[in-house]
This record gives C-alpha cells, sequence and structure tokens, in this order.
C-alpha cells in the first residue's frame, strides 16, 4: 500500500524502491518457510503429496494471472497494480484468520539455547537435522544445481533472444509458455507422482533437463525455446512434490519451519546468482556453448543421482524414526 500511495503522488525514489524490495523479499521467505511448514497440520498425510503439487499450481497460476493483469493495470496507471496487489493481500490475511487454529509445537529439549538472537540457532538446528539424513542432504543438493543451471539457461535464452532482434511479443510467449508448463505439471504432479514412484520423479527431472537444453541448443524454430523451457517446467512440480513431501513427513512438527527455510535458502540460493553466471557464460562463450555447457555439467549431475545408493534406495519416512522434541522419551517401568 505505502508504494501504491508514493506512486499515486509521484514522490517514489530509487532507494525507497529498494528498501520496499527488501521489506517484501524477508516477508515472502518467512511466510512461504511457514506456510509449508503448516501443510501436514491442515491435510491428512495420504493428500500431502497432492497439496504440496496444488501449492505449485497456485504459484504458476499466480504467477500467469499476475504477469497479464499485471501489464493491464500498469497501462492505465502505474500505482493500480499495487493497489490491487495490496487488496490481494488483505484477502489472503483474512482467509488465513480463517482457517482452524492447529496446536502449536511445544519447544525442543533445547528451546533455551536456541531462542538466540536473530534466529541463527533455530537456522543451525534446521542444517542440523538436514545434515543427518542422507536423502535431504543430497537432494537438497540436487534441486540447488538443478534451480542454478535452469536459471542460468532461462537468462541465456531470454537474453540472447533480445540480442537478436527477437520480437518482444514472442519473448512474451516464452515465457508464458514456461508458466504453462509449470501450471499443467503441477495439476498433473499428483497423477505423476502415482506412477513414477521413489526417486524416479527426480531421475527423471534431471535427464529430461539435460536432452531439453541440448535441445533448445540446437534446434531451430522462435517458438522451440519456450515449448522446450515449458516441457523442463512440466516435469519439475512431480519432483518438487515428492522431495517435499519426504522431507515433511520426515521432519517433526517443531522442527519443519527451521528446515523449510534452509532448504529455500540453499535452493534460492542457486537461482540467485544464476542470471549471474548466465552472463558470463553468454559473454564469453556463446549461446551454443553456454546452453551445451549446461547440459554437460547437468548431465554429470543426473548420472551422479542415478549410481548413487541414497537416491536409489530412499527409506519410507517411517523407517527412519526419530523422536520427536516436543515428545518425551517414555518412561521405562522396571521389571
Amino acid at each position: 500500500m505505502g508504494l501504491a500511495l508514493l506512486l499515486w503522488v509521484g514522490e517514489v525514489s530509487l532507494p525507497t524502491l529498494l528498501a520496499l524490495a527488501l521489506v517484501n523479499g524477508a516477508a515472502t521467505a518467512m511466510m512461504t518457510a511457514a506456510g509449508d511448514a503448516m501443510v501436514p497440520s491442515l491435510v491428512p498425510q495420504a493428500r500431502l503429496s497432492q497439496a504440496v503439487a496444488m501449492n505449485s499450481a497456485r504459484t504458476y497460476a499466480g504467477q500467469l494471472a499476475g504477469t497479464s493483469s499485471g501489464g493491464f493495470l500498469l497501462a492505465l496507471k502505474n500505482a493500480f497494480p499495487f493497489v490491487v496487489g495490496c487488496a490481494a493481500h488483505l484477502t489472503g490475511l483474512v482467509l488465513l484468520l480463517l482457517l482452524k487454529r492447529q496446536p502449536p509445537a511445544g519447544p525442543s529439549p533445547d528451546a533455551a539455547a536456541v531462542a538466540g538472537p536473530g534466529g541463527k540457532r533455530e537456522l543451525l538446528e534446521g542444517v542440523r537435522w538436514i545434515a543427518r539424513h542422507p536423502f535431504l542432504r543430497l537432494g537438497l543438493c540436487y534441486a540447488t544445481a538443478t534451480n542454478f543451471f535452469f536459471g542460468a539457461l532461462y537468462f541465456i535464452v531470454i537474453a540472447s533472444a533480445q540480442s537478436s532482434g527477437m520480437n518482444s511479443g514472442l519473448i512474451g510467449v516464452m515465457a508464458g509458455l514456461l508458466g504453462v508448463g509449470g501450471l499443467l505439471g503441477a495439476l498433473a504432479a499428483p497423477l505423476l507422482g502415482r506412477v513414477l514412484t521413489g526417486s524416479r520423479p527426480i531421475f527423471v527431472v534431471l535427464w529430461l533437463f539435460v536432452l531439453l537444453t541440448a535441445g533448445i541448443a540446437v534446434l531451430p524454430g522462435s517458438y522451440t525455446p519456450g515449448i522446450l523451457l515449458g516441457a523442463i517446467a512440466f516435469a519439475a512440480p512431480t519432483a518438487n512434490a515428492y522431495f517435499t513431501t519426504y522431507q515433511l513427513l520426515l521432519t517433526p512438527d517443531s522442527h519443519r519451519g527451521r528446515v523449510m527455510s534452509v532448504a529455500a535458502i540453499c535452493s534460492g540460493a542457486g537461482g540467485a546468482i544464476a542470471p549471474l553466471a548466465g552472463g558470463l557464460l553468454l559473454d564469453f562463450v556463446g549461446r551454443f556453448a553456454g546452453l551445451m555447457s549446461c547440459a554437460v555439467v547437468m548431465a554429470a549431475i543426473a548420472l551422479s543421482a542415478v549410481v548413487s545408493p541414497v537416491m536409489r534406495n530412499v527409506p519410507e519416512p517411517a523407517q527412519e524414526p526419530e523422536q520427536d522434541p516436543r515428545k518425551p522419551e517414555p518412561e521405562k517401568t522396571p521389571a
């Protein structure tokens, strides 16, 4: 609302925009981690994977609708997109307040130590939890690598299209196909998850990434990159639903927020530095060599996942029992 008012009166400045963007990013990160951690308390365990997939579909649908409506509102007045965004956030807040309250998770045994300033110790506890579980640790590495190379790939495709003089409408279609692919993939994820059991969704995404990246590099056509990017985005939600569901089932409620925060930081960091890497590749080696470099490195990563015993033999969360920090150890009665 503050940005909308500033734009309305014409008093916005670059430092103000940077400060608001920083606040918005921090708030979004906290909301995402808390929301993801809250899902298991709202849906039955049997429907958890479907709920995770629907959350992904919501994100893609919001991006598609927001991009198109934002452009229309911006053409009317530069403050209108932010006014509508404020109304949407207020509506979400009201709906959130109407949710059935869940009993809060109790403190962990080291709650006093965890309550350090700035949440650093909570974050470290999330790191330690992930480090104790080989599949979570390795899966998060693959997720971070995939986000990084996808971000670099996307930057190379868009930047090279702009530098070659491609019509801005075609570039918009390319981005739209990416969003449509992600939305359709999220809607199909519950069905695909029943077909691709175990770690197969992760293997499929990694190898599809390799093949489709090479296809973008060598196949002609203005629409080809957008279609292939959409195909990559179609496969990603199934792997994300599998990994996130496993992570949520394995982690006790009192630790879910911490673990989800660490996972978001790691995977998000890969995407954050990807445009820089993509720009460097495009400048120094060009479009074809840059894309093929991404494909080759991802092929090595995909091969390492396939041959890894940790990724091929994933135990069910119930097979890795962890004492919930909220629950005391049962007392042993003397015989």
